[in-house]
């Protein structure tokens, strides 16, 4: 059974920003009830918790750290 304990207010914006509220308070609320209340899809959701970065972005993270790090040894 899913019951609000409390009067949550929903998050505005993108899927991603709505994907993270969920997140937040899956331990407290219904994950089914959110989805539904905030308009986004249970698949979507579980889309989002489950995705794994692709290998382009570690790459790119990685580069990113590496160009800081020569950033601050030049200074």
């Amino acid at each position: 059974m899913c019951n609000f304990k409390k009067v949550l207010s929903p998050p505005q914006g993108t899927k991603q920003v709505k994907f993270r509220f969920i997140k937040e308070n899956s331990n407290d609320y219904c994950i089914k009830r959110m989805c539904k209340l905030l308009q986004v899809s249970r698949t979507g959701y579980y889309k989002y918790t489950n995705h794994t970065p692709s290998k382009r972005t570690v790459h790119n993270e990685a580069l990113k750290e590496y160009i800081i790090d020569i950033h601050k040894q030049c200074r």
